[in-house]
């Protein structure tokens, strides 16, 4: 099993970060926006499906929620079109503390949100573009800062 993280600060509170992730029409703002044909279907309840999908891309990728936790957390599967067997990925959303234990100067605001993004690859190793995927729809984040 082979694993990442990613991580991003949002200038918004944890439950603005958080529908960003489970309301298609913020969603479409940022994740895949230069594809205008991609459908969102987010039904963010547990054992609930999602699927993103571009037709013009030839991209897609699908799962089932299994952690919805608004304002803190959201698990699912994840699983490309065509793939062996589902990753799975958690997203936490947390007060932007992570830094103020590294710096004493750090002030901790409530309107800024750590996301962060923890994918598991089971039975397979993780590769550069699994990264730089989720670092590229990370950086487009409405509201990033670091």
């Amino acid at each position: 099993m082979s694993s990442f993280v990613v991580s991003r600060v949002v200038a918004m509170d944890r439950d603005a970060a958080f529908a960003d992730w489970i309301v298609p029409a913020r969603m479409r703002t940022w994740w895949w926006p230069q594809w205008p044909d991609t459908v969102y279907r987010l039904d963010a309840r547990p054992d609930r499906a999602w699927e993103i999908r571009s037709p013009s891309a030839g991209a897609g990728i699908s799962g089932r929620y299994t952690e919805v936790v608004p304002g803190a957390s959201l698990g699912f599967t994840w699983e490309w079109d065509g793939a062996e067997r589902p990753d799975r990925v958690l997203v936490l959303f947390s007060d932007d503390r992570a830094h103020a234990e590294d710096d004493p100067e750090h002030v901790v605001e409530p309107s800024r949100t750590e996301v962060t993004v923890v994918h598991v690859a089971p039975g397979r190793p993780v590769v550069d573009d699994h990264v730089r995927g989720w670092n590229d729809v990370l950086d487009r984040l409405p509201g990033r800062i670091a």
